[in-house]
């Protein structure tokens, strides 16, 4: 008898996202790959999130309601129901090739010790017409601390969840998502997950459709609580990082990733903003620009500051979309 494929449990947290959910769902009923569970926890919709999801049949797809707790314990929830000996969490408003899962799980079948990565394509309106994709230099077999730092000089750049298929017990090893953080979340939980495993197996054409342009997303908030998150959740993950390796390169991927965090909180926040300008000194500085451009050249004649105070008076006249909080990439 042929054995069967190991069950796959994609675990998919959604908040209004009903302008995007069903497509979520059809990519993933669409996988070739079977046996596959998709778990959708509805984190406490104020739309029609969860009666889109409810459409499909119990047996293709699973739904549980929460009141609104925030993306990771929608993951924690989800993860708590799911079966599957592999675990992919995916964000409500993306998109999965076909061949995604395949690919990803066909890698991990004779490498249990592994964690399976693909492509991020980026897309606005329709991934036929308007995908963008950048090579990155994580795009290949990598040390998980390697996978991490290696990002085309600037490190720890792509971090979406749903790059990742994970064997079961990374994730339990893991400890889950913390369900404190709001902001760079991903960036927290991936870290932790992927320090687990012996290699990250990059897997070519493993597309994950991710969406671009929602301007009500979460990491397009500037909030406190969500500032104060992303402190956290860096903070965290410097700690973790350091204690795999302290080495210079480390410390200056680490530096500039802090550097770059720095202008979120400028001026928002400055008590986050000096913590974080310590941090920077601690690791050994960063030399990185907030801006490229022309605002980078107008920066050189009136300062990134005022150039930041200009770009936030112009965006408070910008249109405003609805989108789900899903959006928690640290490269955004």
């Amino acid at each position: 008898m042929k054995n069967r494929n190991p069950t796959v449990s994609v675990i998919m947290p959604a908040f209004n996202a009903a302008p995007y959910i069903a497509a979520a769902i059809e990519s993933v009923l669409q996988q070739t790959y079977t046996p596959i569970e998709l778990i959708v926890v509805d984190d406490g919709s104020k739309d029609d999130t969860r009666r889109i999801a409810q459409r499909y049949p119990s047996e293709l797809v699973q739904v549980f309601s929460t009141e609104n707790r925030g993306q990771s314990a929608a993951c924690n929830l989800g993860f708590s129901k799911s079966i599957g000996e592999y675990i992919k969490f995916f964000d409500a408003d993306d998109l999965l090739a076909p061949e995604h899962i395949a690919l990803q799980a066909n890698r991990l079948a004779s490498r249990p010790d592994c964690i399976a990565t693909g492509e991020v394509w980026r897309f606005w309106q329709k991934p036929a017409q308007d995908s963008l994709y950048e090579p990155l230099a994580n795009w290949k077999d990598l040390h998980p601390l390697d996978w991490l730092i290696a990002d085309c000089g600037k490190g720890l750049g792509m971090m979406q969840a749903g790059l990742f298929l994970f064997p079961r017990q990374f994730v339990e090893q893991s400890g889950g998502w913390a369900e404190q953080l709001t902001l760079l979340n991903d960036l927290d939980f991936c870290s932790r997950v992927l320090l687990q495993a012996n290699r990250v197996l990059y897997c070519p054409g493993a597309r994950l459709y991710y969406r671009s342009g929602l301007s009500h997303s979460l990491s397009a908030q500037h909030q406190p609580k969500h500032l104060q998150s992303s402190f956290q959740s860096l903070e965290k993950t410097t700690r973790l990082l350091l204690g795999a390796e302290d080495s210079p390169r480390v410390r200056s991927v680490l530096a500039r990733y802090w550097k770059a965090r720095s202008f979120h909180y400028y001026p928002t926040s400055p008590r986050l903003f000096r913590r974080a300008e310590v941090w920077i000194d601690t690791l050994g500085g960063s030399n990185l620009a907030p801006f490229g451009g022309f605002s980078g050249i107008l920066s050189r004649f009136i300062g990134w500051k005022t150039v930041k105070w200009m770009h936030l008076w112009k965006n408070s006249f910008s249109p405003k979309t609805a989108a789900s909080h899903t959006r928690n990439s640290p490269s955004e």
